[in-house]
């Protein structure tokens, strides 16, 4: 007799504390070991479970990003780098990827914000995104995985050379 009321369904959208850890300012470096841990496998999956049209968004996605890496604003690389990782992720059909997303978000933005200064890293990104979706597309797991995860590595010690930099 109270009236109609809508409650928060924790079940759905509870993080477990994930996006609260993100933001709180943790090291570019643990973020990205965060991706290594997750994105590799990621791909694997997607090259196993993908269908047709997730594959196609992925391509479209990656075009995208090839573009806007040679063409865009740092926001602009950021989003569309996102969105191509994110199409990955969703290929995957995994409810639980949904809610590690804002963590890999916030290590794909850190990184790219360190990175898109370095021109090399941008092409040499631009082809791991291209090799990463030819395996999807070829249904070659392992490929997937390991591309991904050297793409990780690559930024992860850039990261780490230009600290160093920095330091010296």
């Amino acid at each position: 007799g109270n009236g109609t009321f809508v409650n928060e369904n924790y079940d759905i959208n509870d993080d477990f504390g994930i996006v609260s850890c993100a933001k709180k300012g943790i090291a570019e470096r643990d973020l990205n070991e965060i991706r290594l841990f997750i994105e590799p496998e990621a791909a694997y999956l997607a090259a196993i479970r993908a269908t047709e049209s997730e594959i196609k968004r992925m391509c479209t996605f990656c075009e995208n990003l090839d573009n806007v890496l040679k063409n865009g604003s740092k926001s602009d690389r950021q989003k569309a780098e996102q969105k191509f990782h994110l199409s990955i992720a969703n290929s995957v059909h995994n409810d639980f990827m949904d809610r590690l997303m804002p963590v890999l978000f916030t290590a794909i933005g850190q990184t790219m914000l360190g990175l898109c200064k370095d021109d090399k890293f941008c092409r040499e990104g631009a082809e791991d995104h291209k090799a990463i979706v030819e395996r999807i597309k070829r249904r070659d797991a392992d490929g997937a995985r390991t591309i991904m995860r050297f793409h990780i590595l690559r930024g992860i010690m850039i990261l780490e050379q230009e600290k160093e930099k920095g330091n010296n």
